[in-house]
């Protein structure tokens, strides 16, 4: 996770928050760039961990987050 974090932390500035008016084609890299959306969002989240310190409430809270991902993940899938 150092190394996660030391990424992130490597340039100034970057939001996890993709505005509409940059979620374009040309601009897809923004959407998937590791630094911000996986590396940051990794960061957000051990952060809420640290913070809760307490793993079993921490895990638990993620249910209702995962609960529609995988429902939305079988309707794409389904749909595909």
């Amino acid at each position: 996770m150092i190394s996660t974090q030391n990424n992130v932390m490597s340039q100034s500035g970057g939001s996890v928050y993709v505005p509409p008016s940059e979620a374009t084609p040309d601009n897809i890299w923004r959407i998937f760039s590791g630094r911000l959306s996986y590396d940051k969002g990794a960061a957000i989240i051990h952060v809420l961990r640290h913070e809760l310190n307490d793993d079993t409430l921490f895990l638990k809270s993620l249910i209702p987050i995962r609960k529609p991902l995988k429902t939305a993940q079988l309707l794409a899938t389904t749909l595909e």
